[in-house]
């Protein structure tokens, strides 16, 4: 799923539901142990045997410029205040799991 702009409130709902305190956080995980325990990278990794040597050499590559990325995660959450929806001027489709961790089915259905 996806949403049409992140804003303060869907953000602080997400990461307080999934146990952490920022994006980045979320997103920039800096040991091999945090992915793991939210399972979205070790899902693959389990499938496909990635020893923990080249996903930690993995996550150095992926994450490199952390500053600059951590600033790119805080500028794309729009204050509750500024969000607009958006005019679209055709009919999009949104798919949404119902089992996703991220954003819940009831948010897709308010966006409605």
């Amino acid at each position: 799923g996806s949403v049409i702009a992140m804003t303060d409130s869907i953000n602080q709902t997400m990461l307080n539901r999934l146990g952490f305190s920022s994006s980045a956080e979320l997103l920039l995980p800096t040991t091999v142990k945090r992915p793991q325990s939210l399972g979205f990278l070790w899902d693959v990794r389990k499938k496909l045997w990635f020893p923990n040597f080249l996903f930690r050499d993995f996550l150095e590559v992926m994450f490199n410029n952390r500053k600059e990325r951590e600033e790119l995660l805080a500028a794309m959450v729009e204050s509750n205040r500024e969000a607009q929806v958006p005019s679209l001027s055709q009919k999009i489709l949104l798919l949404w799991g119902n089992n996703d961790e991220i954003f819940h089915l009831q948010l897709a259905k308010n966006m409605r």
